[in-house]
């Protein structure tokens, strides 16, 4: 279906080309095919199963379409992934104006293929949202992820929440382990004139998930216990990392396993 249209659409590079999977669809069309964008009135449904992009599985999705006055627009998007459902809607218009709104509802970490495929043995409810207005290239938008009841191996992790923001001078990512003792926010500033941070603060709780992720060995033992406490702030100018400077101090490290112990 992309490939009938890529004349139409040969603008839009965010459009994912490497879709592939079997697509129904009707529609109701007039107007000028050399002129699509100011003359094409486009309406219809799209019904698709087994969708694949960049290795991961979309079982089902659907949505309305429709193409007038040059901006094309897919409402009411419902999509489904082994046990997660998403909604959305989604438009594109002159002035390379892009404009969408979605929600994850009663996800698991683990219908994501490509954590599945790692092997890691983790898994958590999730909930996802974000929207996003502008052009694409300046883009405004915000998206989040709460994850509960997750656990890596036999390990229980307490619920993590995780924020990104991007506006058109800067994009911001924050993240929260469990409460504000554990945080972290990485503020990428877009120029060079301006200072970009990454601050990272951890109470000095218990991490022993990520004994299991490091060594999977681990992922079965009970007496295991990390727990970490670390302040670091770090700044650079605008997207030139390599420069960062800053100052950190590990305020608590403590391991302590059948095998060996190690306190600091």
């Amino acid at each position: 279906l992309l490939q009938v249209f890529k004349h139409q659409l040969r603008n839009m590079d965010w459009i994912p080309w490497g879709l592939s999977g079997k697509v129904s669809a009707t529609a109701s069309l007039g107007g000028k095919f050399t002129d699509p964008e100011n003359t094409f009135d486009l309406r219809g449904r799209i019904d698709a199963k087994n969708i694949i992009y960049s290795a991961e599985m979309i079982n089902s999705l659907s949505t309305d379409f429709s193409l007038k006055r040059g901006i094309y627009a897919a409402e009411n998007i419902v999509a489904r992934k082994y046990n997660s459902r998403i909604i959305g809607n989604l438009s594109y218009g002159p002035g390379d104006m892009l404009q969408y709104k979605f929600d994850l509802e009663r996800g698991r970490l683990r219908d994501l293929d490509y954590i599945s495929k790692m092997g890691l043995p983790i898994n958590a409810s999730i909930s996802m949202s974000g929207w996003g207005k502008g052009p694409s290239a300046r883009m405004k938008s915000h998206a989040e992820l709460k994850a509960e009841s997750v656990h890596v191996g036999t390990f229980n992790m307490p619920p993590i929440f995780l924020r990104y923001d991007t506006e058109e001078d800067q994009n911001v990512f924050q993240g929260i382990f469990g409460d504000q003792g554990n945080r972290l926010r990485l503020r990428q500033m877009k120029s060079s004139k301006k200072s970009s941070e990454l601050d990272i603060q951890l109470a000095g709780d218990n991490f022993s998930f990520l004994i299991c992720i490091l060594n999977r060995e681990y992922c079965a033992e009970k007496n295991a216990e990390l727990s970490l406490g670390l302040n670091l702030n770090t700044t650079w100018s605008g997207e030139a990392w390599r420069s960062m400077s800053g100052a950190g101090k590990i305020a608590k490290l403590s391991l302590d396993s059948s095998d060996y112990k190690l306190n600091l």
